[in-house]
């Protein structure tokens, strides 16, 4: 929402003060278009991906034996005990660190991830959990805010092309 709002206040200004340098309807429609690719392409992987690893550790760690649902202890499941959230939450976080992580090492997921990120050598490729930064400590990951360095946002190479499937 506030990127259309971006966008337009961005072409009402170049119109009115017919500034037509300011604006390219071409660079318009190729930020659109990666927009809305980061917004479907992200929900749509995260969702699929969640349904499939809770399938296959359900499965995996909860076996059918003689019509109950067993754990690997033996016991009968567990099912939605309170702590099992918090090992989901964890597990969560887990995953997505590698998710982020993996948007800044496959071209394919950069393109929806392209957005939003510091551009300053110290912070590239730094920083991809979502609520703990304990992955990136464990993974080396990890960098401080430093107040010394002014954060410069966008990306260190620009596309040249405003084709999306260039991008």
């Amino acid at each position: 929402m506030k990127k259309a709002f971006a966008f337009n206040l961005e072409y009402a200004y170049s119109n009115v003060h017919k500034r037509k340098d300011l604006y390219e309807s071409k660079d318009l429609m190729a930020s659109l278009g990666m927009g809305t690719g980061s917004a479907v392409l992200a929900p749509l992987i995260k969702t699929i991906s969640a349904i499939v690893i809770f399938n296959l550790v359900y499965e995996l760690l909860n076996s059918l034996v003689d019509g109950v649902r067993m754990n690997i202890m033996g016991w009968e499941s567990f099912g939605y005990a309170w702590y099992v959230w918090i090992i989901c939450q964890l597990l969560d976080d887990f995953s997505y660190y590698w998710f982020h992580r993996q948007n800044h090492n496959v071209r394919f997921l950069w393109a929806a991830h392209i957005v939003h990120h510091a551009k300053n050598i110290e912070y590239t490729d730094k920083n991809h959990g979502g609520f703990l930064n304990i992955f990136d400590k464990v993974y080396g990951t990890w960098k401080e805010l430093d107040k010394d360095i002014d954060i410069e946002y966008g990306v260190t190479h620009p596309p040249e092309s405003c084709n999306l499937f260039v991008i």
